[in-house]
């Protein structure tokens, strides 16, 4: 009788934790329906974007990207991507970056109820990187975009030492270094003088060249300080007049030739 009364209960207790399995899965599918829905209501939804300063990158370009980002939906049609609450944040930010070399950042805001704002910072151009081709680069050596010589920028014609033939997102210099030889470069500018270009080819030696054709050599190792004390002190010389020598050669501590 015992083991008949404790088969019945183990069935009735089987028997309600299906019922109530059933009842909570109802309940949790119900419950995401109802929230499902609400997340496409239209009110808060986003109906409009506004992309903010932005230069060279069209704004039906990126219209384009963050529109195909918040088409559809979430889990097999469920929970809307334009809801303001759940949009894909994180994933436009990616895109547009990978996207365009030229965007340094992306700030994304709501402007309640249904607008969305992006905020967009371009890299400046600051100088040219020339191989076969040219890139700009930003004030930190930082080559974000390729494009055609510009007599107006002065370049670096630089080995990357790299096996890359997209040169987006590589680096002239580390940023330290860039600012280094980049002092030198503006000390040069600084004294009325125009130099057009620098030029090494196994990052060992460098050679600043001018309008004229004349240059200036240095080498990697040297202390940037220097070379501009050295170099200010033979533009002091009565005789000496950069406009009329083949080179100044500063690589050889405070002993400087010219030519």
């Amino acid at each position: 009788m015992a083991k008949y009364r404790s088969k019945a209960l183990a069935e009735k207790r089987k028997k309600n934790l299906i019922i109530n399995s059933i009842f909570i899965i109802a309940f949790l599918v119900s419950v995401n329906y109802l929230l499902s829905e609400i997340s496409k209501i239209k009110k808060i939804n986003i109906s409009e974007i506004n992309i903010k300063n932005n230069i060279t990158v069209k704004t039906e370009e990126i219209e384009k990207i963050i529109s195909s980002d918040i088409e559809g939906n979430y889990f097999w049609k469920f929970y809307s991507k334009r809801n303001i609450l759940l949009y894909p944040k994180q994933n436009i930010k990616e895109n547009l970056l990978t996207k365009y070399s030229e965007i340094k950042t992306v700030d994304l805001n709501l402007d309640l109820p249904n607008t969305l704002n992006i905020f967009i910072e371009e890299y400046k151009p600051y100088a040219l990187w020339c191989g076969e081709d040219c890139y700009f680069i930003d004030n930190t050596g930082y080559i974000f975009k390729k494009t055609i010589k510009n007599e107006n920028l002065f370049k670096y014609n630089i080995n990357l030492n790299t096996k890359h033939l997209d040169y987006e997102r590589n680096r002239v210099f580390k940023e330290e270094k860039f600012k280094e030889i980049d002092s030198f470069v503006q000390l040069i500018k600084g004294l009325n003088l125009s130099p057009e270009k620098i030029v090494s080819e196994d990052n060992k030696k460098y050679e600043i060249y001018f309008n004229n054709g004349s240059k200036v050599i240095f080498t990697n190792e040297q202390n940037t300080r220097e070379l501009m004390d050295n170099f200010q002190a033979i533009l002091n010389l009565e005789d000496f007049d950069i406009k009329s020598v083949e080179y100044v050669d500063l690589r050889f501590g405070n002993k400087v030739f010219y030519k």
